[in-house]
């Protein structure tokens, strides 16, 4: 009998084990090597997301691998899908973010699956990642398409189109650029296809080829969102020759739901800078877009998830009160179909409304450790910035104009560098990237994963955010001021006190 019971008790843990196994593991270990620099890499933080369609919302998890004296590493993560991403930095003994690659590609998240078993060697000499065992081709061939970029020759002739304010034929320019560039990042996933099932190479083409296209428009929305006619009416032309329509998926490749994510943010953006020129056709030079007629523009020329997802997109975007975006959140719910929009914008108010139990503490230039708790009381505009962020510098000169009309009233503009101290103390030495009578501080060597840009989900710059006097986030994100000379950011704090 009690062997019997023994037998059956094995026999339900190998079940067990079986079906642990079978969950979503996957196996990374890898070994950097020529560090002729001696550079300080104490771990190798992986971020692990389920998508990206939604990322003010979703928890990334964050894995912190240790490597040692050699280089070596390894770790063993738990996904949330088949599919998901993670991107990857480097952290030193200090715990400050390492720059030892091309960060942008580096921190780019890459698609994994369950059950990948990956093998991976980071040459820092020769700047290059190279994966190997299961689910290397996939990962390699993202890498590489990735790894591609305009050419230094053509984007000094964009810049001086540029210069000679010939703003038309220099995003034209960029445009042919960038389409050359998708040839080439084409050419190397097809030379994968026959590697890849149809599900993962439509998913990579669609994260691939909408993260460019977006990319480009918010190159257009904030290069050249400036009240300046010139430039107002090169933008205008172009984007009515080359974005008149929406871009439509690509023949042969039938997304699900969950492969929308930079799909959706390309549409949100393409129906956002359509508005805005429509604004121009009306003589008006300022860039105040009704969030009412953008709320009626996805509700009107879409349907199925690609509205909800469009929902949900512009609830996070549009923040919590800008332009009153909250006023189509009950009208907005009872046309989405997806139960999981409706959770995410649950989880994205709650965040909002909880950031007053939250306890973050950042630090000024003289080591002192700073509570936003204890600024309660006071209206906050935390204004987040990096050395050598164009649009920070460029945004510096409005947002001064906005703190001077709030000069003696109970409002802090806190400006925080997510650089570690020397770079801080560099871009405080610059002066274009703070103004006179800001709170200065910087993320206390925690670089850009300080819990406080997690909480938010900082990801561009610069990023602003209004807290309302009771410590409550009024906002995920404030309107940028350049776009209106600082009339919605205004109305946003003007709504906190």
């Amino acid at each position: 009998m009690m062997r019997l019971f023994l037998r059956k008790l094995i026999l339900t843990f190998t079940i067990l084990n079986v079906a642990v196994s079978v969950q979503a593991d996957v196996i990374i270990k890898g070994t950097i090597v020529h560090n002729v620099a001696n550079l300080d890499i104490k771990n190798i933080c992986f971020e692990v997301y389920q998508d990206y369609i939604s990322p003010q919302v979703n928890q990334s998890k964050k894995i912190l691998c240790s490597v040692d004296s050699k280089g070596y590493f390894s770790t063993t993560i738990k996904g949330y899908k088949n599919a998901f991403y993670i991107g990857t930095y480097f952290v030193s003994s200090t715990n400050k973010e390492v720059f030892a690659l091309d960060n942008q590609v580096l921190h780019k998240p890459f698609l994994f699956e369950d059950n990948d078993s990956l093998n991976i060697t980071i040459n820092l000499r020769g700047k290059w990642i190279q994966f190997k065992g299961k689910g290397s081709e996939r990962l390699n061939c993202q890498f590489q398409m990735e790894s591609q970029s305009i050419s230094e020759g053509g984007l000094a002739r964009v810049r001086d189109l540029g210069n000679k304010e010939n703003f038309y034929d220099a995003n034209a320019l960029e445009s042919k650029l960038l389409d050359q560039l998708w040839v080439s990042k084409l050419t190397i996933l097809q030379s994968y296809k026959n590697n890849f099932s149809p599900y993962i190479y439509n998913r990579v083409y669609l994260d691939s080829w909408y993260y460019q296209k977006y990319s480009h428009l918010n190159s257009l929305l904030s290069t050249y969102a400036l009240t300046y006619p010139i430039r107002n009416k090169g933008i205008i032309d172009f984007v009515k020759t080359k974005y008149s329509n929406d871009l439509q998926i690509p023949e042969g490749i039938n997304p699900s739901s969950e492969m929308l994510g930079q799909y959706i943010r390309y549409l949100y953006k393409s129906n956002y800078l359509k508005l805005i020129i429509g604004k121009f056709d009306l003589g008006n030079l300022t860039y105040n877009v009704s969030m009412l007629e953008l709320f009626q523009k996805i509700k009107n020329n879409y349907s199925g998830p690609t509205r909800d997802y469009l929902f949900l997109t512009f609830f996070l975007t549009g923040g919590k009160y800008q332009n009153d975006t909250l006023a189509f959140l009950e009208e907005a719910k009872k046309l989405i179909t997806l139960t999981a929009v409706k959770d995410e914008l649950a989880m994205w108010l709650n965040r909002l409304n909880t950031f007053d139990k939250q306890n973050f503490t950042l630090t000024d230039i003289d080591g002192k450790t700073v509570s936003l708790n204890n600024l309660k009381g006071k209206v906050l505009v935390l204004d987040f910035w990096f050395l050598g962020c164009s649009g920070c510098l460029k945004m510096s000169p409005y947002l001064e104009k906005v703190q001077n009309y709030f000069e003696n009233r109970d409002v802090v503009f806190v400006s925080i560098n997510t650089d570690d101290l020397p770079r801080f103390k560099l871009g405080l030495e610059d002066g274009g990237y703070t103004n006179p009578n800001q709170l200065l501080l910087y993320t206390s060597g925690l670089v850009r994963q300080h819990p406080l840009l997690e909480y938010f989900k900082i990801y561009d710059f610069p990023t602003l955010i209004v807290i309302k006097k009771n410590g409550e986030a009024v906002s995920s994100r404030a309107p940028d001021p350049r776009l209106d000379n600082g009339l919605a950011l205004k109305k946003m704090i003007e709504s906190a006190f």
